[in-house]
């Protein structure tokens, strides 16, 4: 009974292994895929989110992006300047497994803020997701995350399901995205659904960069993945993302030459060295 508990123990010990190993190589394919697109990708907004989504789906799904953004605009504030783009994507594997997302794309970010919190030397950017009332399977209403950044604290982006978008039932009341200090984050970018502060009677801000109400599902290109044709795609820069596989292959591959030796030490050893005496003993 020891012995098959010892043998267990072992085979979910090196699966375990297995995974940590197979998560360390894809995440170092990631980097290393974008690391070398760098040069290519750093100034072109929609080359950079089709290689960031390609990267981080594993290749498994072709990027569809609008040619042009939903929304663009060039926020200058006392602190801040940045471009600020906000794409309809396709994610698409095949007719049945599809998904669209909402990227929010922010380049060349300066901030001269002394109190803006630096996290790991970085500057950081944060976005609060606002709903008319709590969305179906969550209690909350607002929702508060960080941009991701890029290659640098001048660049971030945020991937929102487009499903939230055009719900509704449930509509997005606003969205703002601010850069936090050690009092209080402070908000350079308000978009607001017009709609949903007429229903509610409230009075819209001035300083809306743009009417959420106007991203409904002809706008966001949704009514028939047929149209996926007609937007833009990078086949090279997904392409490329395979000759990075062989990274998988190589760190498993250094993990058994690690593993082996171990295995044979552990189970087989004893028993050889046992077979050997008694084979020159009989002789």
């Amino acid at each position: 009974m020891g012995k098959i508990f010892g043998i267990t123990s072992y085979i979910l010990f090196i699966g375990l292994i297995t995974f940590i190993v197979s998560g360390y190589a894809r995440a170092n394919q990631t980097v290393t895929f974008l690391d070398d697109l760098k040069e290519v990708i750093y100034e072109d907004s929609k080359a950079l989110v089709s290689a960031t989504l390609i990267a981080n789906t594993q290749g498994e799904y072709h990027i569809y992006i609008q040619d042009l953004p939903l929304i663009e605009d060039s926020v200058n504030t006392e602190n801040v300047s940045y471009q600020l783009d906000i794409y309809s994507v396709l994610l698409y594997k095949n007719s049945t497994d599809y998904k669209y997302e909402l990227i929010i794309i922010i380049t060349d970010y300066e901030n001269t803020d002394e109190n803006a919190f630096i996290a790991e030397d970085a500057l950081t950017l944060n976005i609060d997701i606002t709903f008319e009332s709590a969305p179906e399977g969550f209690t909350q209403s607002v929702f508060n995350e960080s941009l991701i950044q890029l290659y640098d604290d001048s660049m971030h982006m945020y991937a929102l399901d487009q499903q939230y978008v055009i719900d509704d039932q449930v509509r997005i009341q606003r969205i703002d995205i601010s850069y936090p200090t050690s009092i209080e984050d402070v908000v350079t970018t308000s978009l607001i659904n017009e709609d949903v502060y007429l229903d509610k009677n409230l009075e819209i801000p001035t300083n809306n960069v743009a009417d959420l109400s106007s991203l409904d599902v002809e706008a966001l290109q949704l009514i028939d993945i047929s149209n996926r044709a007609l937007l833009y795609t990078n086949n090279t820069i997904k392409d490329a993302f395979s000759n990075y596989n062989y990274m998988t292959y190589l760190y498993i591959g250094i993990e058994i030459i690690v593993v082996l030796p171990i295995t044979y030490l552990v189970f087989f050893h004893k028993n050889i060295q046992r077979i050997r005496k008694v084979k020159k003993e009989q002789s």
